[in-house]
């Protein structure tokens, strides 16, 4: 006998005080990974420019994601929420400090590296972030409000997602102004923008799951 009743999630939302950060963080956190979904796009444009074919892409891709799955066995198995943002931090600076070396110097080596911090450490924000946004409710005892909770953060997501591609669209166009280079320029920049994302969704898990541990 449930409805979907928006402006009500809101109001019960608000009545949390102090603890109404832990959804609207959640929510925000939607909207930085929307931002997110422009890396791999970006990551595409770099592996065919380093090796005039997307061929490489796929075997990049298979081996990056057989140690992702690894990896975040390793994430849920040796790690505890609250306890490691020494993680986070090198998850949140790894992949940009590799694509400003990528775009400092496209090379096939540079590429990898790029490809395996953001395909392997990615898993450190969206594992983080999927458990986060299904177990906060529970948390919060409002398990009347999930419809309404995963509908605010899936708009969220894709408005910010609709923004990121419009930024990626808006730069090649001013780039292709200069012909060929000026594209490559503004992929370059678009992929350190992109990535910058990533970081930045790391630092506010950092502080997301330090929350959940006060409000523990």
């Amino acid at each position: 006998d449930s409805k979907f009743d928006f402006k009500g999630f809101i109001q019960r939302t608000k009545a949390l005080g102090e603890k109404k950060c832990l959804v609207s963080d959640c929510i925000l956190g939607g909207g930085i990974y929307g931002f997110i979904t422009t890396v791999n796009p970006m990551a595409t444009i770099m592996v065919m420019y380093a090796f005039d074919s997307n061929f490489s892409l796929g075997v990049l891709t298979s081996v990056f994601s057989c140690i992702a799955m690894i990896f975040v066995f390793a994430i849920s198995k040796f790690t505890k929420a609250g306890k490691r943002s020494w993680l986070f931090v090198i998850a949140a600076l790894t992949p940009f400090i590799s694509s400003i070396l990528l775009v400092l110097n496209v090379s096939k080596v540079m590429v990898a590296i790029f490809n395996c911090s953001q395909i392997v450490l990615s898993m450190v924000h969206s594992y983080t972030y999927d458990v986060s946004r299904n177990f906060v409710l529970k948390k919060l005892g409002m398990y009347d409000d999930i419809a309404e909770y995963q509908c605010a953060i899936e708009c969220f997501m894709a408005v910010c997602r609709v923004f990121a591609f419009l930024l990626v669209v808006g730069a090649g166009a001013i780039g292709s102004i200069w012909g060929t280079e000026g594209i490559v320029v503004a992929a370059k920049i678009m992929t350190v923008v992109s990535t910058l994302s990533i970081t930045a969704f790391n630092f506010q898990l950092l502080v997301y799951e330090k929350k959940l541990q006060k409000f523990d």
